[in-house]
């Protein structure tokens, strides 16, 4: 599969592999899944600051105000 960083898209497409899964079978009842992927190269982007609470709906995140300052990972 190919992973994405939304705020390090410099890196651009990463091939992925899942390496581990919650076991998901694709059932009506199924709460949902998580998986673990290992990229095919070492990537380390900067860890991503939490979004304020007014901005969780906002997607994928809010543009610059202008004249705001970036926060300290972007």
């Amino acid at each position: 599969m190919t992973v994405t960083f939304p705020h390090a898209r410099a890196l651009g497409g990463l091939t992925a592999s899942v390496v581990a899964h919650g076991g998901r079978t694709g059932e009506v009842t199924d709460p949902g899944d998580v998986a673990v992927l290992e990229p095919d190269r070492d990537v380390r982007p900067a860890p991503a600051g939490f979004a304020p609470p007014d901005a969780a709906s906002t997607e994928p995140y809010p543009a610059r105000r202008p004249g705001a300052r970036p926060s300290p990972a972007g």
